[in-house]
Formats: structure tokens, sequence, C-alpha cells
């Protein structure tokens, strides 16, 4: 999801109706979230409808311009996240060091799954799935996380994955189990394209909150009509979490500032950087 929404804001001119603020709004209400996440259409609907047949060719562009290094790039930050990871987490990313993640309306703008490692795969008698031992090799070499991005379904190590501002880790209440999450058949998805249409019923492509509801059938993730795509979005995602209204609670919270400086700030930071980004997302562009 990081190519999506990445129109100009000067093209944001044309009026448009509310937009519907889908299912999550109704869940949230009485919440510290309440309308937080409403008006997710950033764009009029005639602009993205312009748009739409030229995402496959400007997706690619618009989601590998990088301004800078994420803050939370730096080695001890990394190794934080990495020891709250258990097999299975969702990992929602910020990324306004993106010029993706800088236009969309809101705070997330990915999500990444953690696969787990070796050691993790054995003890769940998965290492030697049929599925899975193709890719021993990738694994070993710590390529432990399944994203989907403009670059299409791919295993990353924590390098590349974690290069981001901010993150969230989420993870099902319940535990994992056969029938909650699926690492066999996530896996079998690498090598797929980039769902650039977010059409979402189709598997054939994906995007990237698309594959985390495949290794987490446990939880059926909130959609909601967004111009003409049926999507799943990370904010979403993430606010139900916090408010007590999902099947997954907030693991933690890490963000960066300038310089790499990080911290771990739990659900009062996400809270705070929520609101903040989301009352960003009201204002109108500056043209």
């Amino acid at each position: 999801m990081r190519s999506l929404l990445f129109l100009l804001p000067a093209l944001a001119l044309a009026a448009c109706a509310p937009p519907d603020p889908g299912e999550v709004s109704v869940a949230l209400k009485g919440t510290e979230l309440a309308h937080c996440c409403d008006n997710a259409e950033f764009y009029p609907p005639p602009v993205m409808k312009l748009a739409d047949p030229l995402m496959p060719l400007l997706g690619p562009v618009f989601g590998n311009v990088v301004f800078r290094e994420g803050y939370l790039e730096k080695p001890s930050a990394r190794q934080a996240i990495e020891a709250r990871l258990q097999p299975m987490d969702m990992l929602v990313l910020s990324s306004k060091n993106r010029l993706s993640g800088k236009t969309l309306p809101g705070l997330f703008g990915h999500a990444v799954i953690y696969l787990g490692d070796e050691a993790s795969l054995r003890r769940s008698g998965l290492w030697n799935d049929p599925r899975i031992a193709p890719h021993h090799a990738d694994i070993r070499a710590g390529k432990t996380y399944i994203e989907a991005d403009t670059n299409g379904v791919h295993l990353s190590d924590a390098t590349h994955a974690l290069a981001t501002d901010a993150l969230a880790i989420l993870r099902l209440k319940s535990g994992c189990g056969t029938d909650r999450c699926a690492p066999a058949e996530v896996i079998e998805t690498l090598g797929r394209d980039y769902d650039f249409r977010f059409e979402g019923e189709d598997h054939s492509k994906l995007y990237c909150t698309e594959l985390a509801q495949i290794a987490l059938p446990g939880h059926e993730m909130p959609k909601r009509r967004l111009y003409d795509y049926n999507l799943i979005l990370p904010d979403d995602v993430v606010a139900l979490a916090i408010a007590g209204r999902s099947p997954m609670k907030l693991v933690s919270y890490f963000s960066g500032t300038a310089g790499k400086r990080w911290h771990e700030s739990g659900r009062k930071g996400l809270l705070r950087d929520m609101k903040f980004w989301w009352d960003e997302a009201q204002k109108p562009p500056n043209l």
C-alpha cells in the first residue's frame, strides 16, 4: 500500500461529497479514537478515477522515491523491535521518509508479517513443510519477513522491512493456531505481483494488508469502500486494536525523530501520533 493515493495535492481542486467512513467509524464510537479515521478520501474521486489506469505505471515510481533513511534504521532500534516479535506478528509501518508515505492521509501506509526464524519454524513443526523448505536459505540469511509492495510479494530482512519512521506491532489475542495463522499458506504467495487496483477478491495479485489477511485468517480485518476500491486500511486495523475492538492487540509502538533518535512509547504514544496525523489529513492541502 506504499503506492496508494500518490497523486500530487495540486490535483485536489475538485469538490467531493463526504466519504463513507465505513464500519470502523461505528466500531470506534465512544472510544478515544472516535471519528479519527472518518475522512480517508483525501483526494477528490474524479481525480482518482483519472489516475486509476495509470497506477500500474506510476505506482512503482512513486513507491520507490525515498527522501531519507527511516528514523528506525539505527541498529539499536532494529534490535529492540525484533526482541518484541513473535512469529506471525503484524507490523504496521509509517514511512514518511517515502513520497508515498507523505501523500497518505493518516499515520500508517504499509504492513509486513514476521514469519519467524529457523528455530521458531522448527518449534512449530513447519520448517520442513514442502511450501517452506524451498526458502530455507533465505530464512537462514535473515529474510524472516514477508510483504507485498510495488516489487510484488517477497521475503525481506530487517534492514529492508524495518526501514521506516514508526511502527506498531500487532498480535492475535488468542495466539496462533492452524485456524488462526497461516504461515505456509502466505509463503505460497511469494512471487505474485502487486495489486495496484486493490481489488481484494482476486488473490492472484496482492497489496500489503490483503497479504496480511491471508497470513492471519483468524482475524477478519475491517474493510471500507474508498473511492472505487474495497480496502483494508492499515490505520483501521491499528485503531480497532488499540481501542480494544479487535481480535488483535497492540504489543508495542516504536517511533523515531531526526538524528535517528528513537523510543518505545506504547499505546500512549501511538494514540498521540494517530490523532495528530488524522487531524493533518483533514486540513486542505497547501497548493
